[in-house]
């Protein structure tokens, strides 16, 4: 996750303030109630929030949706209902797991393994990383929550175990294990 410089920090959180809440300062269209016009006015916000990237991203959306419930655009309940989904916790889940995967080194270590059974060939790895999102597919039928929680990290751990760097050297094996995991993520999830 990358981190905004810090310089104009300052006006980028003001622009999208102003943005959020422009809404209570223009005039409601016709056809919109008065709290459909404020939830617009906040998404836009959210948006410019998101682009402008003054603070960290959850801090936005925490943010937009306090700003939705305190606002009365929405009520409590309706906030609250977004977290309800079995889909959502799924994901949060699956990248909280991520995280943990990168910081304790785990991935790394299955990085090594991997490369140990199939690490002669870039084709190899590539087809070790399918058949395991396939084997976890069933288990996991989100694809962001496998792809992105379970199998990236690993993918990451490998590139980083053969010297592949995003910033120095794209265009060694990361870029193909990259690639071969985003095409096959989408044929297993159209497989299951």
């Amino acid at each position: 996750m990358s981190k905004a410089p810090k310089q104009g920090i300052w006006w980028r959180a003001l622009l999208t303030i102003a943005v959020a809440a422009s809404g209570w300062f223009i005039p409601v269209p016709d056809g919109l109630t008065l709290n459909a016009w404020y939830l617009f006015s906040i998404f836009l916000g959210t948006v410019v929030g998101f682009i402008l990237q003054s603070i960290e991203l959850g801090t936005i959306a925490l943010i937009a949706l306090v700003a939705c419930a305190v606002s009365g655009a929405m009520t409590f309940k309706q906030v609250l209902s977004t977290f309800s989904g079995n889909t959502v916790w799924l994901i949060v889940s699956a990248f909280i797991l991520a995280r943990a995967f990168i910081i304790t080194g785990l991935g790394r270590r299955i990085a090594y393994i991997a490369m140990r059974a199939f690490g002669d060939s870039s084709l190899k790895l590539a087809y070790s990383i399918s058949f395991s999102e396939m084997i976890i597919a069933p288990a996991i039928p989100s694809n962001s929550a496998r792809a992105g929680g379970l199998i990236f990290p690993i993918v990451q751990s490998l590139a980083d175990a053969f010297g592949s760097d995003p910033e120095k050297s794209p265009r060694k094996i990361g870029a193909f294990l990259t690639m071969s995991v985003f095409q096959l993520d989408l044929v297993i999830s159209a497989m299951f």
